[in-house]
């Protein structure tokens, strides 16, 4: 039974190392969206879902990599109501 758990394990980790290189792709494709509708005024309206789409694929694939080493992964969200300014000290 070990044997077979050992194995499970192994095809996890080598999935959610195929995976990780989603990462790559993630970057190329949010640098290029960036430039096309900055630099060519020409943004993709399929852009802003399909890297939302690569980045929970590639959160929820993260798992597979660190659940056999027992490592936690997470996210952080910024949203204006958790972004405060600083505040100013007065002189």
């Amino acid at each position: 039974m070990q044997r077979l758990f050992l194995t499970v394990d192994k095809i996890s980790t080598f999935v959610g190392h195929t995976f990780s290189w989603l990462i790559v792709s993630l970057t190329f494709m949010i640098s290029w969206e960036v430039f096309s509708r900055y630099v060519l005024d020409h943004p993709h309206s399929w852009a802003f879902d399909a890297m939302i789409m690569q980045y929970g694929t590639l959160f929820m694939m993260a798992g597979a990599t660190h659940w056999p080493k027992m490592v936690t992964c997470g996210a952080t969200f910024f949203t204006a109501s958790s972004c405060h300014a600083p505040k100013r000290r007065s002189t």
